[in-house]
């Protein structure tokens, strides 16, 4: 995947944050350079005339200025220095470059960011800071910057640019360590289309068909409106939505129900019915206490090529004054009168609140929870139902990995897999169900064979059920290919056999399992044995972060797969089929004595992959490996489970807070940012080994950052910042596993 390119539009598109702080600079290297694409060494020399080269504005992309090209380029520029600073201790502000550089004064390189080429690596959101030698300015100066784009945007893209004396460096990156509020978007589905509302502006700027991102390779989920506004009149006075800001927004008891607040006292309601089985929204409009709503109407984008979109108004008078103001805007089908049925009830949003209740009510709520922690508890089980497709078909029981405004509204096995299981521990074991049934009914099988460009094959080799990375909404199986080819990932198996274990654990529904057990034998269990190689490892793969091919022997994609085997046992001895289950075990024991001679360092640590041999080189470390104490591979008051900890807390604690967690070491800039599925993973691990406070402090940043941010769960905070990143809400990597993070508390205590 494009992570840059994609955070890019999602940055651009759904907030804007001020990433840096005001800083005095003694000489202003904004404006115009001189630009050069290709790349020589000389260029970085003072003595090189550049003077042919062309002129270019910075800060701003090169794409911007009409250069289209990936690769190398050169920034050139001359600066004089006051007199008075030669020889003093300052600092060059290189703004933030698209994706690596190497920065040159006089000659002297002074710092460099992100990898070049033969293995590049992105910091395309990083502001260069670097700290410059004393001895190295004089009056007059050359600047050099040595640029790598790897793809998209390039360039030196984002200010400050200048040279600066001592100065707040935690201020200038606008580092923050409390939690505070930073998205501002709440989504309304129930399970078919989608709605995005803005909490700023109060419109609704996306309604999209079905949850998930494409129907299929070639057709794209349609966006059927943009920019909702409406006119309304309320007190005498008439406003439009556009030029009324929301006073607050939240989710109604931590439902999928939306309520905007205004200071002239129109209130909204906002929400998919899950009582309707179309892509729908209702929008309620009333008045607060001691405000009287004269009128109300919609008003938006409505393309032409969206001939069946349908909308209704109803309003509900008494004595000739306006009490409710409904607009329905749905998809035309044939279930339209169940529709009409519903919308026309007066106490519609009690209705539906009600089923939010109802909901809430199945789930076993852990004990002892704190307000902001059952709170987020509730909205977890919220935003795990609004992600899962209730569209018939294949499309059915499908978990997206985000729902929308984030970017990871796609169906990945991995995501899904935690998902389930904490469906399933909660108790929405109808919902966990239909999440299996899914990967069950999908269509898979595209990579039985796949040949590389190196000439060797990295297909599964036998008939398989589970995706090789993720599916498209109508359940087809999707590889998310790319110049390095596919993503061949290995885990998923494992995986689904840990979210059906935790389904039939919690369920003891057994006639589902004796109804599928030959393909979960033959085409997911099978496949396990069959993808050992000769060091007795799951072979090379694209790992749990995608590395597409030819990939390496990951310490993820073993541990999952040696719990699935565990898990594919005991299942096999619930159905009395006992040599199937002797058989698993003894493979998954084998796979564990694997694990243990080839993953473990002279440390005692679990390190990323079998590959790796240097701490030093980049993906060493990987957080993920917290799932050998999660799922039992190794005793979490072991040595080895005690030096992986204390090995991952060094090296993978974000730089500038005490708390949070990198996913691997010297990575790239999204490597680089705070995961919040590590921070829930790790906690889950340190309750397990009883380090509770430490599990304690990390669980409480994670819920404190959601309790600002409507208790929606983040793919990232910005390593300086702390301000919500990637996608949100995400669902298996966010509330899933924040889930199981609290049941692990529970069961530990």
């Amino acid at each position: 995947m494009n992570i840059k390119y994609l955070i890019i539009i999602i940055i651009s598109l759904f907030w804007i944050k001020n990433l840096t702080a005001d800083v005095d600079l003694i000489v202003d290297l904004s404006g115009t350079w001189h630009f050069r694409t290709g790349d020589h060494i000389t260029w970085r020399n003072v003595q090189y005339n550049h003077d042919h080269w062309d002129t270019i504005q910075v800060p701003a992309t090169w794409e911007s200025q009409d250069y289209v090209h990936d690769g190398y380029a050169w920034y050139r520029k001359a600066f004089t220095l006051p007199d008075e600073y030669v020889g003093q201790s300052l600092y060059l502000i290189a703004g933030k470059i698209d994706d690596a550089d190497q920065t040159f004064i006089n000659g002297h390189m002074i710092g460099y960011t992100g990898t070049f080429p033969p293995n590049p690596s992105s910091e395309w959101n990083t502001l260069r800071v670097y700290e410059i030698p004393e001895d190295l300015l004089k009056e007059e100066n050359i600047i050099a910057i040595r640029v790598y784009d790897m793809g998209q945007e390039g360039g030196i893209h984002e200010g400050p640019i200048g040279i600066a004396r001592e100065f707040d460096k935690m201020a200038l990156l606008n580092v923050r360590r409390e939690p505070y509020q930073s998205f501002y978007y709440l989504t309304a589905s129930n399970g078919y289309g989608a709605a995005v509302i803005n909490t700023q502006s109060g419109l609704i700027e996306h309604f999209f068909e079905s949850i998930y991102k494409m129907q299929d390779p070639e057709t794209e989920t349609r966006d059927l409106l943009g920019n909702v506004d409406a006119r309304f009149t309320i007190d005498g006075t008439e406003y439009s939505l556009r030029n009324t800001q929301p006073e607050s927004g939240y989710y109604v008891e931590q439902s999928g129900i939306i309520r905007l607040t205004y200071d002239n006292g129109l209130l909204l309601t906002i929400f998919s019915p899950l009582s309707v089985d179309l892509p729908v929204i209702i929008v309620n409009a009333h008045a607060d206490t001691g405000h009287q709503l004269d009128s109300f109407s919609l008003e938006y984008d409505y393309p032409e090529a969206v001939a069946d979109l349908q909308w209704a108004v109803y309003d509900y008078e008494q004595e000739d004054q306006l009490l409710e103001s409904r607009t329905i805007i749905y998809v035309h089908d044939s279930k339209v009168q169940d529709l009409e049925d519903v919308i026309i009830e007066d106490d519609i949003v009690d209705t539906e609140l009600q089923l939010w209740e109802k909901l809430h009510e199945q789930v076993a709520i852990p004990e002892e929870l704190t307000y902001s922690e059952q709170r987020l508890y509730k909205q977890s089980i919220s935003v795990l139902t609004m992600g899962q497709s209730r569209e018939t078909g294949r499309a059915n029981g499908q978990i997206i990995a985000s729902l929308p405004p984030g970017m990871w509204n796609i169906t990945w096995v991995r995501d899904g897999a935690y998902a389930i299981a904490a469906m399933a521990q909660a108790g929405l074991h109808k919902q966990a169900r239909k999440g299996l049934s899914f990967y069950l009914n999908a269509d898979v099988g595209y990579y039985k064979e796949y040949v590389h460009t190196d000439g060797i094959d990295y297909g599964i080799g036998n008939p398989y059920q589970i995706s090789v990375c993720r599916y498209f909404g109508d359940g087809t199986e999707e590889s998310d290919s790319n110049g390095d080819g596919p993503n061949i990932e290995l885990d998923g198996f494992g995986l689904f056999l840990w979210a059906l274990h935790e389904y039939v654990k919690a369920s003891n529904d057994t006639e589902f399992l004796e109804k599928h057990w030959d393909t979960i034998q033959s085409k997911i269990a099978d496949v396990i044995v069959t993808s050992r190689d000769e060091t007795g490892l799951i072979r090379a793969d694209s790992g749990p972060w995608e590395r597409h091919l030819p990939g390496k022997r990951f310490a993820y994609t073993s541990i999952v797969n040696w719990y699935g085997l565990h898990a594919v046992a005991d299942l096999a001895g619930q159905l009395e089929k006992f040599s199937e289950a002797a058989h698993y075990r003894e493979v998954a024991d084998s796979l564990q004595e694997a694990i243990l001679e080839h993953l473990i360092d002279d440390n005692n640590v679990i390190k990323s992959n079998f590959e790796t041999g240097n701490p030093g080189e980049y993906h060493y470390y990987d957080a993920s490996v917290v799932e050998a104490i999660n799922f039992g591979l190794i005793e979490p008051d072991s040595e080895i489970a005690t030096s992986t900890i204390d090995t991952l807390r060094s090296v993978l604690t974000m730089e500038h807070r005490p708390y949070g967690y990198h996913r691997v070491n010297n990575g790239d800039w999204y490597d680089h940012q705070e995961w919040i599925f590590i921070n829930l993973r790790m906690v889950a691990a340190l309750s397990k080994m009883n380090q509770r406070n430490d599990a304690e402090d990390l669980l409480r940043w994670v819920v404190e950052q959601s309790a600002h941010n409507y208790y929606l769960i983040a793919e990232l905070y910005d390593e300086y910042s702390a301000a919500y990143e990637g996608a949100v809400p995400m669902v298996g990597f966010g509330a899933g596993a924040y889930i199981l993070a609290l049941y692990e508390i529970q069961n530990n205590k």
